[in-house]
């Protein structure tokens, strides 16, 4: 199994506004699994004021994959979680 992982920068459709400001685009993580010629895809979209950035998940992302990619079942999320 292999993986990667993209950060997008996406415009909002319809700008959100707060009292702190207006945000008009967020940054999304896009990660592809791909396993004996099949592709998974997910996403994050993480959000500053719950403590996560494209950033914390960036740094966080090569160690998880590394963990994905050394199991051969991509069923088994039993056996990443404990790695």
């Amino acid at each position: 199994m292999r993986g990667r992982f993209e950060t997008i920068e996406m415009p909002l459709e319809v700008p959100f506004t707060i009292a702190r400001g207006t945000t008009t685009t967020v940054e999304n993580i896009v990660v592809e699994l791909e396993h004996d010629g099949e592709t998974g895809y997910g996403a994050a979209a993480p959000a500053a004021h719950y403590g996560e950035t494209a950033g914390t998940v960036e740094a966080l992302l090569p160690e998880l994959l590394e963990a994905v990619e050394s199991v051969d079942d991509p069923h088994a999320r039993r056996e990443v979680h404990n790695r």
